[in-house]
Formats: structure tokens, C-alpha cells, sequence
């Protein structure tokens, strides 16, 4: 997860919005949720598979702002995590899964060691998909690359929603989702297809244009360290890291609206 800066900035020129890695992705609906899709009292837009799907929320209305943005999380978590990942059980079919990737990981030093270069790499490819996409900033075009997202936290409750979501959930759920079962119920044709394609759906399930090359660049170092190590224990400790780094870097950004 990377955190860039726009120049572009809705609030006299302050670097207060930027760009942010995948599994920021869940955090970013949560935010639009509380702000940016609602279209009026009773619905929320949710983004996702490329379109956008109007749910019914109406519950929500005259809820405390804390608890709404709590059970939205919960709402989106069931749509973005459980959901999915009990489909994907149910097609492949893994057996004795998590025995096979929660194992002790081999060459565990040597894994994390490699982490300070694969986050430089995830962000040098973000910085290029900003550079590209800066070439359309003055079309029609510009507007479905999502280039900008803005995920500061409300209020220090939310940020510690966020940052248990980023830090956790999104390690330890899509881990097990995409260099567990995806990743190895492909190994059979081979480690390195097997590590190519769940890192190119790994990014395609970040639904944009300025998430989707540096997800997959993630997903595929991600990936790699699975099959050296014969297990997701060392991606999941990495990936939480990859989220701390940003989520942290977002709270700092945005202090005094958190403050």
C-alpha cells in the first residue's frame, strides 16, 4: 500500500488527497459510503466489478456518525470478504487448506528481508500510473481512472476502525483468499502461473485503473514469497506492514482532521 500525493487539492491548494494501494480499496468504500456515493437519505453507492450498485441503507439514518461508519464496515466486509471467499471455496474446492498454508515458513529472514525492496517497487509503479494518468487528466477519461481518493478518518475513532481493517482484516482475509486458495489450487499447472494469475486478480479486485498495476505488481511478489516459503504466514505479515506504512503515513497526513 503506497500513499501519493495529488497536487490537485479541494482545499486551497493543501496536499490533503492522494492515492492509495489495494487493500485501502476496502477502506475507500467505506469512506464513500459515509460521504461520497450517497445519492440521497436512503442510499449509498457501493463501487465494485466496475460499476457502482445503489444499496438501500436506510437503517443508517440518525445513527451516531461512529456507529454508522462501523456498521458499514461490517456491511462491507461481508460483501468484500466473506462472500467472495466462500464462493471461491465452494468452485475450487481446496482440501486441508489451512494446514497446507499456515505452516512454519521456510527461509523466513531471508522473505522479509525482500520487503523494503518489493514496497519500493509497488511504489515506483504507482508513481507511473500517476505519470500516465496525468496524460488524460483533461478528459472524459480521467474520471473512471479514480485517480484521487480522499480516506481521511472523521475522528480518531474511525482512524482506529481504519487502521484495524487495513492492519488486520485485509492481511489475514485476503491472504488466505488469493496466495491460499487461489494460488494454490493453481499450482498444479505450475508455480509460475499459478503466482502470475492470482496476483493479476488480486489487482483486478481493486476495480480501477490507478490501483490495478501496482496490486498486481504487489500480488505477484506476494505470491512469489508464498511458494518460496510454503506458506501465507510471512505474505500476511508483509502485507500487514505494506497497510501500516500507509495507514500511518494517512493519519499523519490528515492529523488535524483526525485530532
Amino acid at each position: 500500500m503506497t500513499v501519493c500525493f495529488d497536487e490537485r487539492s479541494g482545499n486551497g491548494g493543501k496536499h490533503d488527497r492522494y492515492n492509495s494501494r489495494g487493500h485501502v480499496e476496502n477502506a475507500r468504500i467505506q469512506k464513500r459510503l459515509h460521504e461520497a456515493w450517497r445519492d440521497d437519505d436512503n442510499y449509498f453507492r457501493i463501487p465494485g466489478a466496475g460499476n457502482r450498485a445503489a444499496v438501500n441503507l436506510g437503517m443508517f439514518d440518525g445513527m451516531d456518525s461512529n456507529m454508522s461508519y462501523l456498521l458499514q464496515t461490517v456491511v462491507s466486509f461481508l460483501f468484500l470478504y466473506i462472500i467472495p471467499i466462500v464462493c471461491a471455496a465452494v468452485l475450487l474446492k481446496p482440501s486441508g487448506m489451512c494446514a497446507k498454508v499456515y505452516r512454519k515458513p521456510q527461509f523466513f529472514g531471508s522473505a522479509m528481508g525482500m520487503f523494503p525492496a518489493f514496497y519500493g517497487l509497488s511504489l515506483f509503479v504507482n508513481l507511473l500510473t500517476m505519470l500516465v494518468s496525468k496524460l488524460f487528466e483533461n478528459t472524459d477519461l480521467y474520471k473512471s481512472f479514480n485517480t484521487v481518493n480522499d480516506l481521511a478518518p472523521d475522528n480518531l475513532f474511525c482512524a482506529g476502525v481504519l487502521l484495524f481493517q487495513l492492519v488486520i482484516i485485509a492481511p489475514l482475509f485476503e491472504e488466505f483468499w488469493f496466495r491460499g486458495i487461489v494460488l494454490e489450487s493453481l499450482r498444479p499447472y505450475g508455480n509460475g502461473f499459478a503466482i502470475f494469475v492470482s496476483g493479476i486478480l488480486f489487482g483486478m479486485t481493486h476495480a480501477n485503473f490507478s490501483q490495478f498495476f501496482y496490486a498486481t505488481v504487489l500480488g505477484i511478489c506476494l505470491g512469489y514469497i508464498a511458494v518460496s516459503t510454503n506458506s501465507i504466514v510471512t505474505t500476511t505479515i508483509m502485507h500487514a506492514m505494506f497497510n501500516g506504512i500507509s495507514g500511518l503515513l494517512l493519519l499523519f497526513i490528515t492529523f488535524d482532521d483526525v485530532g
